[in-house]
């Protein structure tokens, strides 16, 4: 069976984090309710275009929000999309890292599939951060997993280019004093918002993990450089299975969309199946909710091409309307001037 997923870690203030791209504490309701809304517009893209598709939200908490109006039990009973509770055991101390304290729930959660009875070796696997949408059929991805246990999605960021606190160069620094031998290359940077292989793959990333663990921990109370989130842990466990490839790129992108920060995004773009949008958490995601909420997130498909455009429009992929223009042209001028008034 085919499994794609997607998970929120609920922070209480003791062990709460600063969420770049949401502006805010991710103990914050506000905050949370976010990650809610995207999660309810990506679970409902995947179900759209991929009806057979098996469905699956984890969390750390067993209660489902109601969020403007939108009762989450209803809702998931509406898609199909179940709902399991996986305890968080990988809360990293406080000082590992500045941000994303939860991000390695993403291990909690192979650890429950690990334990469950929920799951077969064969399943075929994909865990998927919540801020992205489904375009089409997943099908053609899910069948690169016949020919290979992994695939994964690599970013070519420059070696000595710091991802999160640390470089491919420090990365390599770190898979040596890990493994207590010299690496003769420097490692690839695969990005934690897409993981896809089998759940006996699953099962051996989480060995793996089990054993870096402790390891981890040690180099933070020694004041060594660490692996600061899951992405680098990533990385390092596929280096260590041998398993690095980069099939994934072939269905997802991180497309940045706020042209006064930074905008990546082509006219190519608006084919991938899994678009990844970290920018538009606070703003694409809302309007998509709306817009879902609505129509009480029916799933019947009057036109499917029509869908796609407004996903098109909402998320400005692959192109800016004029109103949108304007309004970051603004925007860019009120940084210039907000930055010129604190120097």
């Amino acid at each position: 069976m085919n499994i794609l997923a997607t998970w929120i870690c609920i922070d209480s203030k003791d062990n709460a984090s600063y969420f770049p791209s949401s502006k805010g504490m991710s103990s914050d309701a506000k905050i949370q309710s976010i990650y809610w809304k995207c999660i309810a517009c990506s679970m409902y893209t995947a179900r759209y275009f991929n009806p057979e598709l098996r469905l699956i939200v984890f969390s750390n908490t067993d209660i489902l929000p109601t969020i403007n109006g939108i009762n989450y039990t209803e809702l998931f009973k509406k898609l199909n999309i179940e709902f399991h509770n996986a305890p968080f055991d990988f809360q990293t101390p406080k000082g590992y890292y500045k941000d994303w304290r939860n991000q390695f729930y993403e291990f909690s959660i192979f650890e429950f599939i690990s334990n469950s009875s929920f799951f077969n070796d064969n399943d075929k696997f994909c865990l998927i951060d919540s801020d992205c949408i489904i375009t089409r059929s997943l099908n053609n991805m899910f069948d690169e997993l016949n020919s290979k246990e992994f695939i994964h999605y690599k970013l070519d960021y420059p070696e000595s280019h710091l991802i999160n606190g640390i470089s491919r160069n420090d990365m390599k620094y770190i898979f040596e004093n890990i493994e207590n031998m010299t690496i003769n290359k420097t490692p690839d940077y695969y990005a934690g918002e897409f993981f896809a292989t089998n759940i006996f793959g699953v099962k051996k990333v989480c060995t793996e993990f089990n054993s870096l663990w402790p390891k981890l921990i040690s180099f933070h109370l020694k004041n060594e450089l660490v692996l600061n989130e899951e992405a680098h842990v990533l990385s390092y466990i596929y280096f260590k299975l041998k398993e690095e490839n980069n099939i994934a790129n072939n269905y997802i992108k991180r497309i940045w969309t706020d042209p006064t920060t930074y905008r990546n995004v082509n006219y190519n773009d608006q084919y991938f199946a899994i678009w990844h949008l970290p920018a538009e958490k606070r703003h694409g995601f809302k309007k998509l909710f709306n817009y879902l909420s609505q129509n009480s997130f029916s799933v019947s498909k009057n036109d499917s091409m029509q869908f796609v455009d407004k996903l098109k429009l909402i998320f400005t992929i692959p192109k800016l309307s004029l109103k949108l223009k304007a309004y970051y042209v603004m925007k860019k001028q009120l940084k210039e001037i907000t930055k010129r008034a604190n120097v």
